[in-house]
């Protein structure tokens, strides 16, 4: 490392360090710029700053909002810039203390405006008001966290832990959601819960991942505080999250994503007491798809994956006909794959699907899917767009 001695200042020659904010100091772990160190988000990456926030920073482009750790990489104290950029930056900071002054007084005239229409508008106004704010919440959801308008109206205690800040980690999961072909967290065939983060790995039991029987069904998770652990403060929250993989370990154990279990816990890390129920998907939309998760074209192996399955978002039965009469029952393979199609080669292919409530009750759908059988191998996995999807009917 290359360094220079001005009086008693000790500066970090400029190859060896990193530029603030757009270049990543993992591994150098010092910075440029004057009054700027490096600390860290993740695993994965660190920047320059002058301050640092633990949590989500709002300012962080929209695919990239996970928490930052905020530890402390620089080895050394910053350099303080030079005496007359001190002044210009307290230049700059008065100029901005007088801009945010304006604003507020902006928005208090208009807060005034917005009491003066209410008071002429009466209820009705009043119930306008609670709509669009309601539509407003739903709309800042980004799909995440929401649905669960049917329950199984069984209750149970629970724990919640964060899994992982990146959306990324959807690929390699144990339902194989995001798997090859697919090898996608972003992919518009996966549901909305998979794509924003509100998703889990759960345990052993209660429920317990087994073969995959619980994988994309859905369960509000919502945080009792700091009841029976006093040492987690975090507020009361809430989030309908889905079932994406394995390996959370124990007895009522969610390990969600960072984005679910933010909403959930009001944190970013800690074990945290939930209570738990099996809910609706409601934010499934559309019609479920189905995808030949081998995407080799052979007649004689299969292994099928089910995409976007709505309402209570899992199978338990898949039966297919080849032409109408090669017909045959598939078994689960793992996750939301199934496989032991029949033999041979046809035009059509129709699926018989059925789902199962865990109130008791069943649901079968049909999807005819043309183009020939076996489905022809492609980028991404060959898929047949279903007209029909669960609706709990």
């Amino acid at each position: 490392m290359l360094v220079l001695a001005f009086s008693s200042q000790v500066i970090v020659g400029s190859s060896e360090c990193s530029r603030k904010y757009e270049e990543n100091c993992k591994d150098s772990k010092c910075c440029i710029d004057a009054g700027f160190q490096c600390y860290q988000k993740n695993q994965h990456w660190a920047s320059c700053r002058d301050e640092c926030t633990k949590g989500i920073n709002p300012y962080d482009p929209p695919g990239e909002r996970t928490a930052w750790q905020c530890k402390l990489l620089s080895t050394s104290a910053p350099t303080l810039p030079p005496a007359d950029h001190r002044r210009r930056r307290r230049s700059v900071s008065s100029r901005r203390r007088r801009r945010s002054k304006r604003r507020r007084r902006r928005s208090s005239r208009r807060r005034t405006r917005r009491r003066r229409r209410r008071s002429k508008e009466g209820d009705g106004g009043e119930r306008r008001r609670r709509r669009s704010k309601e539509d407003e919440r739903r709309r800042r959801s980004g799909g995440g966290g929401g649905g669960g308008g049917d329950s199984s109206g069984k209750k149970h205690k629970g724990q919640v832990t964060m899994w992982v800040a990146g959306h990324e980690n959807l690929i390699g999961g144990q339902c194989e959601f995001g798997n090859s072909p697919v090898n996608s967290f972003t992919d518009p065939v996966l549901a909305p819960y998979l794509k924003n983060g509100f998703h889990c790995a759960i345990g052993d039991s209660n429920p317990g991942f087994g073969k995959g029987e619980h994988c994309g069904k859905c369960y509000r998770l919502t945080s009792v505080g700091n009841e029976g652990n006093p040492d987690n403060k975090g507020p009361k929250g809430s989030a309908v999250v889905m079932v994406s993989n394995s390996g959370a370990g124990g007895d009522a154990h969610f390990d969600c994503i960072m984005d679910s279990y933010t909403q959930i816990t009001g944190t970013t890390t800690g074990i945290y007491n939930v209570e738990f129920e099996e809910v609706t998907c409601d934010l499934i939309k559309g019609g479920l798809v189905i995808i030949d998760w081998a995407n080799e074209g052979n007649a004689y192996y299969c292994k099928m994956m089910f995409e976007n399955v709505g309402h209570w978002g899992s199978l338990d039965l898949v039966e297919v006909c080849i032409d109408g009469d090669n017909c045959g029952s598939l078994e689960r393979f793992t996750g939301q794959t199934w496989t032991g199609c029949p033999a041979g080669k046809g035009e059509t292919s129709k699926w018989k699907l059925t789902q199962k409530s865990p109130k008791g009750g069943r649901e079968t759908i049909t999807c005819t899917c043309t183009g020939g059988w076996p489905f022809k191998p492609m980028t991404g996995g060959n898929r047949c767009k279903c007209l029909a999807n669960f609706k709990g009917r």
